[in-house]
């Protein structure tokens, strides 16, 4: 049997969502994952391989299949994988579980359409869009200010990010 000496990580998805030029955050319920009534921006695990109740393995979802499922689940906002921009990946100790987490991050705009369908779901609370300055300035969630950040300086301009395409 193989056995891999190097302990295991997760990867995680998190997106930074504008629209007419805001942002969208979400105010995290009452989890066991941390961050309890803070804002954040949408985001989280891919779902590995799996065993359905009848124990049937599934291959899992790719980061982008996170990404997108993540959105929906968070906001109610369905995307498209072109709507997809990578802007960075990073990787962090989770302060939980002392497991390593690499975060792909994505940078999504979306259209009229998409964004009359916002809404809460998942384990946030509540949605709301805040303009780029403001959104800036909020104290948020895990490492999301570095992210948000990082990801609007992306977008207006300010920062160029060059990456491959799949």
């Amino acid at each position: 049997m193989f056995s891999y000496q190097f302990p295991m990580c997760s990867a995680a998805a998190t997106m930074v969502i504008i629209y007419n030029n805001t942002v969208l955050l979400g105010l995290r319920g009452n989890t066991d994952t941390g961050y309890s009534n803070y804002w954040a921006l949408p985001g989280g695990f891919l779902n590995a391989q799996g065993i359905d109740t009848e124990n049937a393995i599934h291959n899992g979802e790719t980061i982008e299949e996170t990404a997108i499922r993540e959105t929906f689940e968070e906001t109610n906002i369905k995307i498209s994988k072109d709507q997809l921009q990578l802007f960075h990946i990073g990787s962090n100790q989770n302060y939980q579980t002392n497991i390593q987490v690499i975060n792909a991050c994505y940078i999504i705009k979306i259209n009229d359409d998409q964004a009359k369908y916002a809404k809460a779901g998942d384990d946030l609370l509540e949605l709301k869009w805040l303009n780029f300055f403001n959104a800036k300035k909020e104290k948020l969630a895990f490492d999301h200010n570095f992210i948000l950040n990082k990801g609007l300086d992306i977008a207006i301009g300010k920062k160029v990010f060059i990456c491959c395409k799949n």
